[in-house]
């Protein structure tokens, strides 16, 4: 009877010690999707989607590039640029997605959307998983707000691609 018990207790000891394993970083991005809207002087206008998946994969106008970020860096800097806005998290939902802003002429609107891979993997019943949002208006010649957080490397493959 000791022998069963002490076996069992060694048991549940081994599997508690998996558990770290098996949780997900909260930290760790399932996606960032980068929006602009670019307005230029004379009205026209000019945009570009482009989405960073959790593998650092660049897609841009739903196609696959070539480049990729390194994702460890990567999240380092998204989660530094969500606390430094002081991004707050909208809630999942089943709403349709909110209208984006248009700028005037001269300016472009930036919209940053960040999805983490514990919100997705907690709300895959919901349209839209809690994300972090950032949205700005400002002058078409100013810089993309992100570009000040990232680090040279992911910073040059972003930049060529978002310009």
């Amino acid at each position: 009877m000791k022998t069963k018990i002490l076996f069992l207790f060694t048991c549940l000891i081994v599997l508690s010690s998996f558990k770290p394993i098996q949780q997900i970083d909260d930290t760790q991005l399932y996606k960032v999707i980068i929006f602009k809207l670019v307005k230029n002087e004379k009205g026209e206008e000019k945009q570009k989607v482009v989405l960073i998946n959790q593998n650092g994969n660049i897609i841009i106008d739903n196609k696959l590039i070539n480049n990729k970020v390194d994702i460890k860096s990567f999240n380092q800097e998204i989660n530094n640029f969500i606390k430094s806005q002081k991004l707050i998290k909208e809630k999942a939902n089943n709403e349709p997605p909110k209208m984006d802003i248009i700028p005037n002429d001269g300016e472009q609107f930036i919209s940053i959307i960040i999805v983490k891979l514990e919100d997705y993997k907690k709300e895959m019943d919901y349209a839209n998983p809690s994300q972090y949002i950032y949205r700005q208006i400002k002058k078409s010649s100013e810089k993309n707000i992100l570009y000040k957080y990232l680090k040279s490397d992911d910073l040059n493959v972003l930049k060529n691609k978002l310009d």
